[in-house]
């Protein structure tokens, strides 16, 4: 089986679907994609795919990507590919998939949906923030904005042949958004077998009162969503010690995590990125990891974010705010606790202990779990084929 893989910026997720696959005999993995970005380096996509064409750029003008068509075709029928799964955020290739009338079914996988954030945040991708969120200036950029996201989303999920959502609660929140009948996969972010650490290191707590707790994510200061920094910095006192393992892509939110760092000194930065495994080690010598979602809710109450397991594999319980997947999947699997705001984190770190919940990282690898995407092609492919 011949399986082409489309996105512009290559992630986390498509990275860890094309690992897993490529190491399933009969499984060819293919990728046509932008360009690479510091997540997935190019030498890693070489040891995992047959081949490769970074020829998709990232495009910010409305209709543009209708100039993939042509070229997604072209791969397809270079390569004699047999499925092709395409990726949101943006959703762009994906509708350009389904507009090329290939002769294959597609899959489209659903990490993010982006209709799920506010108008007002959307809008400040195309204009300065103040004017996203003024009543009266924004709100033409943020209705045609927000009608183009969903245009693009609708499509997207309902001419794609099947989908795959990385949580139920995207699952849900699509199925009230769109038509999506019929094929339908939930298949979370698992932990990739060469991740996870032989054995974790030794904990840098001192005594039996101080406690370390790690962050993995983005920092983006001018974003509600991806703002973290003045909880963890309030968060990082007493006999609390945060360390910050983040991705920025601007120097503002760069610097503003250096000068938190330079007041607090219980706040901790590592913004160096690791190979991954080295990262997941950093990791296991703290005493939890912290998912601290305090803004648009909407949007992540549907995340079963790629974070919590970056803390399963490290083998450290997860510590959240209360969001509505992520509160769900931690409690059916007992990895961690849930906490309402910094007050009531602060009495629950006092009275949980990381050894009151046992995170087996071996339940939760991708390998064990690679054989439902399998079998997902295959039915969809036999289906296709009959018509």
């Amino acid at each position: 089986m011949n399986i082409l893989f489309a996105h512009p910026k290559p992630a986390r997720i498509s990275y860890k679907h094309m690992t897993a696959l490529s190491k399933i005999k009969g499984l060819n993995i293919y990728l046509i994609c932008g360009k690479l970005s510091s997540d997935v380096l190019d030498d890693d996509i070489k040891k995992i795919c047959k081949d490769y064409a970074a020829v998709l750029p990232l495009t910010k003008v409305p209709f543009l990507y209708k100039t993939y068509k042509k070229t997604i075709k072209e791969y397809v029928k270079k390569w004699d590919i047999d499925i092709v799964q395409t990726y949101s955020e943006p959703d762009d290739v994906a509708v350009a998939t389904v507009e090329s009338k290939l002769d294959i079914p597609i899959v489209f996988c659903n990490r993010d949906n982006v209709t799920a954030y506010t108008k007002e945040l959307l809008a400040t991708r195309i204009v300065p923030r103040k004017i996203a969120y003024s009543k009266i200036l924004g709100y033409i950029p943020r209705e045609i904005l927000y009608k183009y996201i969903f245009y693009l989303e609708k499509k997207a999920h309902e001419k794609s042949d099947a989908r795959m959502y990385i949580s139920p609660g995207m699952l849900e929140y699509s199925s009230k958004k769109h038509d999506v009948n019929g094929n339908n996969l939930v298949y979370t972010d698992w932990a990739l077998d060469d991740e996870v650490p032989k054995k974790q290191k030794t904990k840098i707590s001192k005594g039996k009162d101080e406690i370390h707790i790690g962050f993995s994510g983005a920092m983006v200061i001018n974003d509600n969503y991806r703002n973290h920094l003045p909880f963890l910095n309030k968060l990082a006192s007493g006999k609390i010690h945060v360390h910050m393992h983040i991705v920025t892509h601007d120097k503002e939110s760069k610097e503003a995590c250096r000068r938190a760092v330079k007041k607090n000194k219980n706040l901790h930065l590592y913004d160096d990125l690791l190979p991954a495994l080295e990262f997941i080690e950093h990791l296991s010598s703290y005493d939890w990891g912290i998912i601290p979602f305090e803004a648009e809710f909407t949007y992540v109450d549907t995340l079963l974010t790629n974070k919590i397991y970056d803390y399963i594999s490290a083998g450290v319980p997860t510590i959240t705010s209360e969001v509505k997947t992520l509160k769900k999947y931690l409690k059916e699997n007992k990895l961690g606790f849930v906490y309402k705001d910094l007050d009531d984190l602060k009495k629950k770190l006092k009275k949980n202990k990381p050894s009151d919940y046992k995170v087996n990282p071996e339940k939760y690898l991708m390998s064990k779990n690679i054989d439902k995407i399998v079998d997902f092609y295959k039915k969809i492919i036999k289906e296709y084929k009959q018509g």
